[in-house]
C-alpha cells in the first residue's frame, strides 16, 4: 500500500478509475455489495487513518521537510 494514498483500495475505501460517471459508479456499487458492518469498519478505518496522514503537526513536519530541502538546494 502507499503511504501516501488518501485510500487503499478495498480496505479503507474504493478507488475509482476516473472521475467519469461509470466508474464512479463501479466503485459504489462495490462498496453498496458489502455487508453494512463491514462498510462500517472500512469508513472507521478510513477516518483513523486520514485523521494519522493529515493530522496538522504532521502537515507542518511535512511541509517544513519540503522548504529544508528547497534551501538545501535538492
Amino acid at each position: 500500500a502507499n503511504a501516501d494514498a488518501v485510500v487503499t483500495d478495498g480496505e479503507d475505501g474504493f478507488v475509482a478509475r476516473s472521475t467519469g460517471a461509470d466508474d464512479v459508479a463501479l466503485a459504489l456499487a462495490r462498496a453498496l455489495s458489502l455487508p453494512p458492518d463491514r462498510r462500517r469498519a472500512m469508513g472507521a478505518l478510513g477516518r483513523a487513518r486520514a485523521v494519522e496522514r493529515f493530522a496538522l503537526a504532521r502537515m507542518v513536519r511535512r511541509t517544513e521537510a519540503v522548504y529544508d530541502r528547497v534551501l538545501q538546494g535538492r
